[in-house]
């Protein structure tokens, strides 16, 4: 077996994680701690920034959206709720188990470029989509330039 050592692999999550501290980005305050270890499920979530909007896309698998928990508390995004283990009955035993599931909380900062008031969420397909719209103020615009 070779073992190779990279040194530098992960270096684009080091430069990420310093810009999101500089630049006050919505980020994770869950996984602080608890990502990898502690929590039963941690569902996997991708952030993008639009010109108008910061979307976070949750990957939820097998969860009931009745399930699932969002709620908005000062700037605080806070996604809870639960992915039952579908196979609980008495008469089978697991052979292998990769699939997670139980409990999940997550929280992310919010900046203070966004509208909390107006966020929309939908759940399609096992993925739940938050949209978080930026204030007027924060949102690029083009100036014209008069002679």
């Amino acid at each position: 077996m070779k073992l190779i050592l990279e040194p530098l692999a992960n270096l684009g999550d080091v430069r990420d994680e310093i810009a999101r501290l500089v630049h006050g980005e919505l980020r994770d305050e869950s996984c602080v701690a608890t990502c990898g270890g502690g929590q039963e499920y941690v569902p996997p979530v991708d952030i993008r920034e639009q010109a108008d909007a910061i979307v976070l896309k949750v990957d939820l698998p097998g969860v009931n959206p009745d399930a699932i928990q969002l709620t908005v508390d000062k700037q605080r995004l806070v996604l809870a709720g639960r992915r039952n283990d579908d196979e609980t009955s008495a008469d089978s035993k697991p052979h292998l188990r990769e699939r997670r599931h139980g409990s999940f909380h997550r929280e992310f900062v919010l900046p203070a470029t966004v509208a909390p008031d107006q966020i929309d969420a939908r759940f399609e397909f096992g993925v739940l989509t938050v949209t978080i719209p930026k204030l007027q103020r924060a949102r690029p615009r083009r100036i014209t330039v008069t002679a």
